[in-house]
């Protein structure tokens, strides 16, 4: 397992950090001192004290074991399949240009194979295939007067009474 992958979140000597205060809270320990007193000193909860010393004796108290682990699950089983995500979306788009919704029509009229509309968006979009839409600017509203509010500049009419 990799330590540190190559875009971290955060800077490197903050994760050097957290395994020295880690390994600090197991250090305490070890020493004699009770668990209730090591997290009463460091501020944590026995279950966490307890989670990281867990970690660290099933790693063979190795120093790497104390880091932090992915939370992304190891597999998704209702991922779209490979094929369809290659072949039929991106083939389809790139050779047709419909959208999401023919698509889907497309997929289901000759594959037999039921994708969801959101799904095909969200693939299309992972390849870069939609872009999103540019904003029209905004028009001023129609009875807005563009012209300067002072006098003499334009000629107005004047009732005159006689």
């Amino acid at each position: 397992m990799q330590l540190f992958p190559e875009v971290l979140p955060m800077p490197k000597y903050y994760y050097l950090q957290l395994i020295r205060k880690r390994l600090a809270w197991i250090l305490m320990y070890e020493k004699g001192h009770s668990v209730s007193k090591v997290c009463l000193h460091f501020g944590i909860s026995r279950k966490c004290f307890y989670k990281w010393l867990g970690r660290y004796r099933v790693s063979g108290n190795d120093a790497n074991s104390l880091h932090d682990r992915s939370r992304r699950p190891m597999s998704s089983p209702r991922l779209t399949s490979k094929h369809i995500q290659s072949s039929a979306l991106g083939g389809l788009r790139k050779a047709t240009n419909f959208g999401p919704d023919r698509t889907r029509l497309f997929l289901l009229k000759d594959y037999s194979v039921s994708v969801p509309r959101a799904t095909i968006q969200a693939i299309l979009r992972r390849k870069g295939l939609i872009k999103k839409a540019k904003r029209r600017p905004k028009k001023p509203p129609p009875e807005a007067d563009l012209r300067p509010a002072l006098p003499g500049l334009y000629p107005c009419k004047i009732p005159i009474q006689g």
